[in-house]
């Protein structure tokens, strides 16, 4: 033990503790406390000021006895390390440890000893403790260390939280959050038997995920049950990029993901949680009783837009033009909380004489408040004279079974979307033959000053490949047959 180099003089006899078994002798640089057990086991000055301090001999553990009592004896001899800045000391006892770092000295004993001993104590992760434990919200309790902490509860057990996950836990207010207390250590995420990243579960349904690309972040609830579903960090959204956050208006709540986003509401027309990982704007038909262009000017975040005339030259027929395939007006690649969707449409028929007519314009906006219109039932949108139906829609879709699943109601829906690029080219090259014209509803001839001299038949259906030139003709050569179809 190193005699009274280590100890100095006795300055009292030997004393019998209160359980009537063991023994203790003071020093001046400490004490000596003996048992059956464990015999005789010097305890450095600062170690016993810390044991025989109120926050040790007077403090209660949660089942009612001193922690003085509770840690009982020494088990070993104390450590010692000492470094640039100060000497390091700490003791063992049967059921915790008194550790002095600098001029403050901590007690850790119970359930989170045993773990903190577990996790290979002071050369573990978590490092020396820097707090006594504690009381934490809800009947639980805590210790903290240097680079963790160490959490107990009767519903959850004992369990460690460290790192990053430790200071995003602390930033959403530990126990007291939505997440509850932590229901295990953390641990490496392995989907596919690689290293992805590292995660802590907690109560309520709940975890905090975390990867060197982003950081951590809690996913709960609904969002990460939905989540999970998907398989969680393998499947195609990957890690959370975000905590759970509001909708800026429509009261709901929201996850970023590596490649996406969960978005929840808990009632009203949004109501459920969707997953949403890239978007396109899809235009499948125009009305205008007469002859008419469309001024298009439609936007996608972050930095899309799709402006022009359509057609590019000439008129579509007055009636309802189809495009089939749908037209691909934007895309979103990577959704996020903040993208938005943006259309303006004004529909044009020119005049000869006079001024041209404006049919109507139509407007709308697509954000993460209406879910981007995915839950649209409705796709023809109005004003004046001017109908446009189009829809918002994974870029990225399913296969389905049937043309009610697909939504469009095209005469062919195994056919792939255009872009508008697409059409147009595909319009303007004359030296493709069309493949089929179907004209439907009577028509007649008639003459209105300043429009064409050519009626044309209320229902267009536009195929890749024909210009409007060998359409104008066709449909003049056969106007007034009622009801007319080539196949070219």
């Amino acid at each position: 033990m190193g005699g009274q180099s280590v100890t100095g003089t006795a300055i009292s006899d030997e004393t019998m503790l209160d359980d009537g078994i063991g023994l203790i002798q003071l020093f001046a640089l400490g004490a000596i406390l003996w048992s059956p057990a464990f015999g005789a086991i010097y305890m450095p000055e600062r170690v016993w000021r810390k044991w025989s301090s109120p926050s040790v001999e007077k403090q209660k553990t949660a089942t009612g006895e001193t922690i003085q009592l509770y840690l009982g004896y020494p088990t070993e001899d104390p450590g010692r390390r000492l470094t640039p800045d100060t000497l390091l000391e700490w003791l063992y006892f049967e059921h915790g440890m008194i550790y002095v770092g600098g001029e403050r000295a901590y007690v850790v004993y119970g359930d989170i000893y045993g773990h903190y001993r577990v996790l290979d104590g002071l050369n573990g992760l978590l490092g020396a403790p820097i707090s006594d434990e504690e009381s934490a919200p809800g009947g639980g309790r805590v210790s903290h260390f240097a680079h963790g902490d160490i959490y107990e509860h009767a519903r959850t057990g004992t369990h460690e939280v460290h790192g990053a996950i430790r200071e995003r836990y602390s930033q959403l207010n530990g126990p007291s959050s939505a997440l509850g207390y932590p229901t295990s250590d953390e641990e490496a995420l392995l989907p596919n038997g690689r290293p992805y990243g590292r995660f802590n579960r907690f109560e309520n349904g709940s975890g905090i995920y975390y990867s060197d690309a982003t950081g951590a972040w809690e996913v709960y609830g609904a969002i990460w049950a939905k989540w999970q579903s998907l398989n969680g960090v393998a499947s195609k959204l990957g890690f959370p990029t975000s905590g759970e956050t509001d909708t800026p208006s429509s009261g709901g709540r929201y996850n970023e993901f590596q490649n996406g986003i969960i978005v929840w509401h808990g009632g009203g027309p949004l109501e459920g949680t969707y997953q949403v990982t890239d978007l396109q704007l899809v235009i499948s038909e125009y009305a205008v009783p007469d002859n008419f262009n469309v001024q298009v000017r439609v936007t996608a975040t972050p930095n899309q837009t799709n402006r022009g005339r359509m057609p590019a030259d000439g008129e579509f027929d007055g009636g309802v033009t189809i495009f089939d395939p749908a037209l691909i007006m934007v895309t979103i690649d990577l959704v996020r909380a903040n993208s938005v969707i943006a259309v303006w449409l004004e529909a044009i028929s020119e005049n000869t004489i006079g001024s041209d007519d404006r049919e109507g314009t139509i407007t709308a906006n697509y954000t993460i408040d209406n879910l981007w219109g995915l839950k649209e039932t409705e796709f023809k949108h109005h004003d004046q004279s001017f109908d446009a139906t189009w829809r918002v829609e994974p870029k990225t879709q399913e296969v389905a079974t049937s043309a009610d699943e697909r939504f469009w109601p095209f005469h062919n829906t195994s056919t792939v979307k255009l872009s508008w690029e697409t059409f147009a080219r595909a319009r303007s090259a004359t030296s493709m033959r069309p493949t089929s014209i179907s004209i439907s509803t009577p028509s007649t001839s008639a003459f209105t000053p300043g429009k064409s001299s050519c009626t044309r038949p209320s229902t267009t259906t536009w195929r890749r490949g024909d210009s409007a030139s060998e359409i104008a003709s066709k449909q003049c050569t056969h106007r007034r047959s009622g009801h007319s179809s080539w196949s070219l």
